[in-house]
């Protein structure tokens, strides 16, 4: 992906003039605040699908939560 128009306000920015979801309204300071908040919440994305990832990779359950789990399940008979 590029800039095609040239108006691309910071790195990354690829709205190539498609998007007016009104962030032209915003102040600087708010735009910087959105970028912010946006990029953690792709990171939180990025960790949680890492996580899934992880979690099938393993495949059934871990050791250490399987033996808690049977050593609850005695103790409740």
């Amino acid at each position: 992906m590029k800039d095609v128009t040239g108006e691309a306000e910071f790195p990354g920015d690829f709205r190539n003039g498609a998007l007016p979801f009104g962030w032209d309204s915003f102040d600087e300071d708010t735009k910087l605040a959105e970028r912010g908040i946006d990029l953690n919440h792709g990171r939180a994305v990025i960790m949680g699908i890492v996580g899934l990832m992880v979690h099938e990779q393993i495949g059934g359950t871990l050791p250490i939560v399987g033996a808690m789990l049977i050593e609850f399940t005695y103790r409740l008979l």
